[in-house]
């Protein structure tokens, strides 16, 4: 299901900007997370 496929992706999205910034919560997707999934989006 898309859901899913768009959860895995912001769960990926929040991994990564945690290696940056420790403060992200795993389980809470930042604004910013969707941010750049979206841009992400865009770009392909």
């Amino acid at each position: 299901m898309f859901l899913d496929f768009f959860d895995q992706k912001i769960k990926s999205i929040v991994e990564s900007l945690r290696n940056e910034d420790p403060e992200i919560p795993v389980s809470m997707p930042t604004p910013r997370a969707k941010l750049l999934y979206f841009k992400q989006l865009s770009v392909e």
